[in-house]
């Protein structure tokens, strides 16, 4: 299951990715920042998410809700990866029109949150019941 989310969350956001008018040329990371980082970028980028492959195999591999929170967040950064090593840049689209000042995102950003959320809450949850 955990693979096959992280297929399936990766499709949709390369389809919005493709379908929809891309507003933003995002050469940075959160909200534009480090955009001179260029290549930096892509290694951390690949090496939290290896981190975090290896922290779901120790951690929450036998654990749905851990799974789909990791899978969120493998997905989110693989997704907006895939736009820096093919184009140079992540593509975001999405604007919230009663908040105009918020930055302009993605899927693979909202995959990134709501991975990162279900995470905190995964690890709150497990220290509970270790406790």
């Amino acid at each position: 299951m955990f693979g096959v989310l992280i297929v399936l969350l990766l499709f949709l956001d390369i389809l919005t990715k493709n379908v929809c008018e891309i507003k933003v040329k995002n050469t940075g990371f959160a909200w534009g920042f480090g955009s001179k980082m260029g290549i930096i970028l892509v290694i951390l980028t690949l090496f939290f998410s290896v981190l975090a492959c290896i922290a779901w195999w120790f951690y929450a591999k036998k654990d749905i809700f851990g799974s789909v929170a990791f899978a969120f967040f493998i997905a989110g950064a693989l997704g907006n990866i895939f736009d820096r090593i093919t184009l140079g840049y992540v593509r975001d689209f999405i604007t919230l029109p009663f908040w105009e000042t918020f930055p302009v995102f993605n899927f693979a950003d909202m995959c990134l949150t709501i991975g990162t959320i279900l995470l905190f809450v995964f690890y709150i949850l497990r220290s509970k019941k270790n406790a």
